[in-house]
């Protein structure tokens, strides 16, 4: 555990090539990699953090999702119905989202355009905000003034490339 901020600790759950899962304070930060797509793993993971550290705060958690670049391979069938499931059965424990696709150009402009389509239909309780920009997705969960925002945000750019944190 590292105190990134008084009263912000972060607390590196999992860590595999395929994903990183941590929390800070009540944000679950769940970060999928290139081979993701077909490994639950992260999705599990998140599921079981999220849950324990909505109970533990008594109170509804932040989430931050990170995925790779657009060139990376869509969800297969068994992770898509993972989230499903986790997004059904953990809606009443988030409050904000924010989830983060990187990567300039049209292909990445358009999943973030589909991905805002699907969550304005699906009109989640939580209020989430789909970025290509890190700073920003964690704005939206923290706010502009808060001390933990420039040490966590230096924690997801390294994480985002590839750093693989230990616990």
């Amino acid at each position: 555990m590292t105190e990134l901020a008084p009263g912000w600790p972060l607390v590196v759950e999992e860590t595999t090539e395929n994903h990183c899962v941590a929390v800070c304070g009540d944000v679950v930060l769940i970060f999928a990699r290139e081979g993701s797509y077909a490994d639950v793993q992260h999705v599990e993971t998140g599921s079981r953090v999220l849950h324990r550290v909505a109970r533990l705060r008594k109170g509804k958690t932040r989430v931050l999702f990170v995925l790779p670049e657009v060139n990376a391979r869509a969800p297969s069938a068994a992770v898509r119905d993972a989230m499903l499931d986790v997004a059904k059965r953990l809606a009443d424990r988030v409050s904000k989202g924010s989830l983060v696709l990187p990567g300039p150009g049209f292909g990445s402009a358009i999943h973030r355009g589909v991905m805002t389509g699907i969550f304005a239909l699906a009109r989640p309780e939580a209020q989430v905000k789909v970025t290509s920009d890190l700073r920003e997705g964690l704005v939206h969960l923290l706010g502009e003034g808060e001390p933990v925002l420039g040490p966590l945000l230096r924690f997801c750019e390294e994480t985002r490339r590839g750093g693989l944190p230990t616990r």
